[in-house]
C-alpha cells in the first residue's frame, strides 16, 4: 500500500471519529440546555411560590461588625456638680 494513500485513509478515519464525537458531545449539550430550559419554564408555573427559585444572585455574605473604639476611663479629678440644683 501506498505510504501517501494510507496517511489519507487514516486522515479520513480520524476526521470521520472527531465528527462522530463532536456530533456526540453537541447532542448531549443540547439534551442538558433543553432540560434546563424546560427545568426553569416548568418552575414559573408552579402554583407553589415556595418552590420557584427565579434568583440565581446568592445572598450577600454577612457583614462584619466594626472594631469596638477603645474604652476611655473618664477622668477622676474632675469634681462633678449636679445639673438641677434643688429647689428651696
Amino acid at each position: 500500500m501506498d505510504e501517501s494513500l494510507r496517511q489519507q485513509l487514516m486522515d479520513e478515519a480520524l476526521a470521520e471519529r472527531i465528527k462522530r464525537y463532536r456530533d456526540q458531545k453537541m447532542k448531549e449539550c443540547h439534551e442538558e440546555t433543553m432540560a434546563a430550559a424546560l427545568w426553569a419554564v416548568d418552575s414559573a408555573f408552579r402554583s407553589d411560590p415556595i418552590l420557584i427559585e427565579l434568583d440565581s444572585i446568592d445572598r450577600p455574605p454577612p457583614l462584619q461588625k466594626p472594631e469596638k473604639p477603645p474604652l476611655v476611663k473618664p477622668d477622676r479629678s474632675i469634681k462633678l456638680e449636679p445639673i438641677l440644683k434643688e429647689e428651696e
